[in-house]
Parts: structure tokens; sequence; C-alpha cells
């Protein structure tokens, strides 16, 4: 799967989200931020992981615009993506920037 990472996350009226420094906060900010997050998840032990973590973070870093990524990579970023961010307007915009579904119709 192809994912651009330059994909600039929005509030709900649509406006640019800033980070720190005033840039557009992109999806490559929040997928990096993501995988090198503390996981309370991971057990004593588990350097096999934090490392496939870092190397993904790593690449990801290194992408020009857009990656391809394996399922299970995909799986692994939107899974740290939902335990590091608590707001549904990042992961929801993050999810769907990764893997588009079919919106679900307004009531």
């Amino acid at each position: 799967m192809t994912i651009d990472l330059t994909q600039a996350l929005k509030t709900v009226k649509g406006d640019t989200i800033k980070d720190e420094s005033g840039n557009p906060l992109t999806l490559r900010d929040i997928i990096i931020t993501a995988l090198n997050a503390p996981d309370a998840t991971l057990k004593e032990g588990s350097g096999k992981e934090k490392l496939r973590r870092f190397h993904l973070a790593e690449n990801v870093w290194k992408a020009e615009k857009e990656i391809t990524l394996s399922s299970e990579d995909v799986v692994l970023i939107k899974t740290v993506i939902d335990r590091t961010y608590p707001s549904s307007l990042i992961v929801g915009q993050a999810w769907e920037m990764i893997e588009p579904t079919t919106k679900p119709a307004a009531s």
C-alpha cells in the first residue's frame, strides 16, 4: 500500500493544524511520533519490536513524499497511532489518510 506522507491534518473547520514551529502537521509527523512513543503494552525484553518500530520510523522519515508499506506495517502504524493520540480528530484523519474508507452518511 502506498501512502502520501505529506498530507496535512485539518481542524474540524478545515484549517491546517500546525506543529509547535508553525509548520503543517503531516501524516509523516503523526506516524513517526507514534512509532517512537512509549508503549505500555510492550513488555520488558521486547527489543525486537522496538527495533522494528525504529526502522519503520526511519524509513518513514527518509521517504520523500510517498512510502509503500506492507499490510503488517499498516496495522502496526494504525495501532500505535490509536495508542498515542487520544483525539479522534487526529486518529480519524490519520487512519483515513492511511487506509481510506467509505465515510458513513450524515444523519
